[in-house]
């Protein structure tokens, strides 16, 4: 099963279609059926989607419970690049914390300041099967938070790193994501998948950076190289150096 909406996508200088595979794990028994959303909704139960959201200019979706599921069902959100909204959001809104335990799936984000933010209490969330495609950061992780996973995600294209994970947050994993042209508009430039936790509980594993402006994965110190690391053709620091704290094979 393919989804619903086809992105153009880049790969260093070449376009491309992503077609985003909607996995077996999309059939949520949480749910059922299909909900329509508009922009700037706040989503307070697990909902599958039913529509795309086009040029929203303010957060997509903001998350407004615990333990929900937001399952993209293939769907794009995209916005119109206003600072500085997400395409989803679950991170302090006012005196409000983001809230833990939930999971966002199965669609694409575009055109926002942060395709997904994650942070302020966010806690064992997960981020899987998203395309985040030219937007300011694809993924960002704020702090504080804790135990997220970040697993067969998308970032491409985006002007800034294609993840970004903040220092107060902790106990990240981020396992078999691609980050590719990523950081090329920005000054300094950005890289694939930058980590700047420093707690061994934090592991980096089994992602693929190719064409990002410098680093194709930047890693603090103490943080986990899980190993299966893979880069190339990242621009800053040559054909040798491609990843910095975190071995990387071509």
């Amino acid at each position: 099963m393919f989804s619903k909406t086809l992105l153009a996508c880049g790969l260093g200088g070449i376009a491309l279609a992503c077609a985003l595979p909607t996995p077996a794990s999309a059939l949520d028994s949480n749910y059922k059926g299909e909900t329509t959303v508009a922009c700037g909704q706040v989503i307070t139960k697990s909902i599958k989607l039913a529509n795309d959201l086009h040029n929203c200019t303010g957060n997509g979706l903001v998350v407004g419970a615990a333990n929900i599921t937001i399952d993209l069902n293939g769907h794009t959100i995209d916005g119109t690049g206003m600072q500085p909204f997400s395409g989803i959001r679950n991170a302090q809104v006012g005196s409000r914390p983001g809230y833990s335990g939930v999971t966002i799936k199965n669609g694409a984000v575009t055109g926002f300041a942060s395709g997904v933010t994650l942070g302020n209490g966010a806690n064992r969330n997960v981020v899987q099967y998203i395309n985040a495609i030219a937007n300011g950061t694809g993924i960002l992780l704020t702090g504080p938070s804790r135990g997220t996973l970040l697993y067969r995600n998308s970032v491409v294209n985006n002007a800034g790193d294609g993840i970004l994970v903040n220092s107060a947050a902790t106990g990240t994993r981020i396992d078999n994501n691609d980050a590719n042209g990523n950081g090329n508009g920005t000054s300094p430039r950005q890289d694939g998948i930058e980590v700047d936790a420093t707690d061994k509980d934090t592991v980096i594993k089994n992602n693929r950076a190719r064409n990002n402006g410098d680093y194709g994965i930047r890693a603090a110190v103490a943080s986990s190289d899980g190993h299966g690391n893979h880069a190339s053709g990242n621009d800053a620091h040559g054909p040798n150096n491609q990843c910095f704290n975190i071995r990387c094979a071509p």
